[in-house]
């Protein structure tokens, strides 16, 4: 099948996801003489990554032009040629030594060379003497014991090529069966892919889908569905999203008119989910909420995704506290009794609650809560302290006494969870899960697994993004997860803790064998600034054994977004970046209010920052797609967003703690006077519009526009509350 379009093919992304619905058995890229060099250089790595997303063990031949007569009398289009060579020459060579083995170069000038120009009926198609001569040249290779493709063995009867040409290119169905071209599809060659591999887009942030609509949900499971995922899930902390630092503005409140990026539904004050923001009442919030989630049920099992909902188990509304018995609770912990009737009902009706209206739910997730680490010591009575002794022996090897309580306080209420979807909702499966790396879940998880129903999916969140191999405490089979590092940023103001990190390459996710793992789930909640992260994550997850390097990834991702000629000096830096870990260890938590210490800059990073916006404005000149310039705008302001929080913070830092001293009672009188006065001359330099404007200039999603929503809910409250406390230090008698 010939893709050439008379000459139009230009190598269109479109074009190489229609490929892939036809499972061919070989694609020959072919399309060199149709681009110029520039557009040849940037569409040729897209091509290839859209279908090895979703043909893998496909054989590729990239083919470079054969010789043109017009390059002897003119030098523009023989600089114009060599340069297409090169680009598919040097484009093989990296992603075979990144570890695409099922991708080939076939040297255009062998198979016409300029003593062959009689092959040519126009100086560029093959006319009847041309087709021979190639065929001369493929037979030879073969009978060399060279042939350009390595043979294989066939699928079935089937044989299919797919060529993606110039509109003569089709010459290579001739080729191919001379040069020893056979497909294998056997088991042994399938990817060792894992087999649940997919996403878990945090609630709670205004940057993730606390915010989103219908469209961006349909938008994120088209993206996943793409790159090969097939999980979703989703999470969120009983008490709602109150609990992470946002404190009430209205969106016309917005500083230096950001407000008027926001498109806001008639009626409504604040940015969030259309439904929640005109809704009149809690229930009305309630009931768009869950029939929005049951229609992103929907679209992702139209797209093959599996669906999972989680919440804490054992964390009930603070509302609860006063209508249920006094001795539900256990004693000094202040943890709800699990063997207690009261919180029994509880459990049975969020489950009923759940599985009532998510009928199709694939998975609940059950998530060992966070302050479990924190407990106070327990007062143990009644039936639960009958069961701890009767069940602690599960967790002999546990670390502390307070293990082994949290171990035996879970193990009530997993068991509770999977007997009640054993009689009520077999078809639903049952997960666990938990903070890694800390005193949380790890030392509880051998207990778990001695004490658990096998059929019971165990995963544990793996820290600092995957960059490190998995917790001891995996030893067994039915172990489903690890956090993939799919949470990062370019040191974007206003994000939390492991959304400020570059993106990262070096993705740990490893060979399913050593860890004895049969998925792996991306945790985020950031949108676009982990594409570069949630890319690499989808690749390494697919096929772990062929994961891409570091280098290699950097430059597939920045030829794309950037262009080839930025791709050559950006990725270097952008991995430099990664490697010393130095703007991933800028903080600015978005589940705390806003302090001075975000985005706090380390000695020598500013001037690495400069450096780097200096370079991509050189690149955004040099450019000649607007895309790219864009892009490159964006790659920016990233940039220019770390320099000028950290200055914010730095010139507001001296009336925070003068606020603070003020409230403590250290500083009153003509001192705190004298201060503020101090305090403001520094005040009022911070490049706060600046920093606003950029961000502002930056925003091209909707996860962005909730940052950008929580700077003016943080840092601008902030601000607007430090001048007032220096107007009225500045007045004090």
């Amino acid at each position: 099948m010939n893709l050439g379009f008379s000459g139009n093919g230009l190598g269109e992304p479109a074009v190489a996801e229609a490929i892939a619905e036809l499972e061919p058995s070989c694609i020959v890229l072919d399309f060199w003489a149709n681009p110029s060099a520039e557009q040849y250089a940037a569409a040729l790595p897209v091509f290839v990554e859209v279908l090895r997303g979703k043909l893998p063990q496909v054989p590729i031949l990239v083919t470079s032009p054969f010789y043109f007569p017009a390059e002897a009398v003119s030098a523009e289009v023989a600089r114009a040629q060599q340069s297409k060579r090169e680009t598919a020459r040097r484009f093989v060579q990296e992603r075979r030594q990144a570890g695409d083995r099922r991708i080939r170069w076939v040297d255009g000038l062998k198979m016409l060379g300029p003593t062959q120009a009689v092959g040519l009926v126009d100086g560029v198609h093959c006319n009847l003497a041309g087709l021979p001569l190639q065929r001369e040249w493929a037979g030879a290779g073969a009978a060399k014991g060279a042939p350009m493709v390595r043979p294989f063995s066939p699928r079935g009867s089937r044989r299919v090529l797919l060529v993606m040409a110039s509109g003569y290119a089709a010459v290579f169905a001739l080729l191919l069966p001379a040069c020893g071209l056979r497909v294998r599809a056997s088991a042994a060659d399938a990817p060792p892919a894992f087999a649940v591999r997919g996403t878990l887009p945090w609630h709670n942030f205004l940057s993730g889908p606390t915010a989103w609509n219908a469209s961006d949900y349909r938008t994120y499971l088209d993206d996943l569905a793409a790159r090969g995922l097939n999980f979703v899930g989703f999470h969120c902390y009983t008490g709602g999203a109150e609990r992470w630092g946002y404190r009430p503005l209205a969106v016309g409140d917005f500083a230096f008119e950001t407000g008027k990026l926001f498109p806001r539904p008639p009626g409504a004050e604040a940015f969030g989910g259309d439904g929640a923001v005109t809704a009149c009442s809690n229930e009305e919030r309630y009931r768009r909420a869950q029939g929005l989630m049951g229609e992103v049920i929907a679209m992702a099992h139209a797209r093959g995704i599996q669906v999972a909902i989680g919440f804490e188990f054992g964390v009930h509304p603070p509302e609860l506290a006063s209508i249920v018995p006094p001795e539900s609770r256990i004693g000094g912990a202040l943890l709800p009794d699990p063997t207690h009737p009261a919180n029994i009902e509880i459990l049975h009706a969020t489950l009923r609650d759940l599985l009532t209206t998510y009928p199709g739910l694939d998975w609940v997730w059950l998530w060992l809560h966070e302050h479990s680490m924190f407990v106070a010591p327990p007062e143990l009575t009644g039936r639960f302290a009958e069961f701890y002794q009767r069940e602690k022996g599960h967790f002999s090897g546990a670390p502390r006494e307070h293990d082994v309580f949290t171990g035996v306080w879970s193990l009530v209420q997993i068991r509770q969870v999977h007997e009640y979807l054993s009689r009520h909702a077999p078809r639903t499966r049952l997960a666990i899960g938990g903070w890694g790396g800390g005193p949380q879940l790890p030392p509880v998880l051998r207990g778990l697994d001695r004490a658990l129903p096998r059929d019971i999916v165990f995963s544990c969140l793996n820290p600092g993004m995957g960059a490190a191999a998995t917790l001891r405490s995996w030893r067994r089979s039915r172990c489903i997860g690890r956090r993939g590092p799919s949470r990062g940023s370019k040191g974007t103001p206003g994000s939390g803790t492991c959304n400020r990190a570059p993106p990262r390459s070096g993705i740990k996710c490893g060979p399913r064998t050593p860890d004895r793992l049969s998925a792996v789930i991306g945790i985020h909640w950031r949108t676009e600034e982990i594409q570069m992260n949630l890319e690499a994550f989808a690749l390494t997850a697919r096929d772990p054994e062929q994961a891409l390097s570091g280098e290699a990834l950097y430059r597939r991702h920045c030829t794309e977004r950037y262009g080839a000629g930025a791709a050559d000096t950006l990725a270097p830096l952008l991995l430099r970046f990664e490697q010393e870990n130095q703007v991933g260890t800028l903080s600015s938590p978005e589940y705390f209010p806003y302090s001075p210490a975000w985005g706090r800059l380390p000695p020598g990073l500013e001037d690495q920052l400069r450096a780097a916006i200096a370079l991509i404005e050189r690149l955004a000149t040099g450019t000649g797609s607007p895309v790219h310039r864009q892009n490159l705008g964006w790659l920016a302001d990233n940039f220019r967003g770390s320099l000028l929080l950290d200055e914010v913070g730095r010139k507001i830092e001296a009336a925070y703690s003068l606020k603070e001293q003020s409230l403590r009672g250290e500083m009153s009188g003509a001192a705190l006077r004298e201060q503020a006065q101090a305090a403001r001359a520094q005040f009022e330099t911070a490049p706060l519009e600046e920093l606003f404007r950029t961000f502002a200039r930056r925003v091209r999603s909707r996860g962005e526009l909730g940052e950008l929503s929580s700077l003016n809910q943080k840092l601008w409250l902030q601000y607007r509350e430090l001048d007032q406390f220096l107007r009225e230090a500045a007045a004090c008698p």
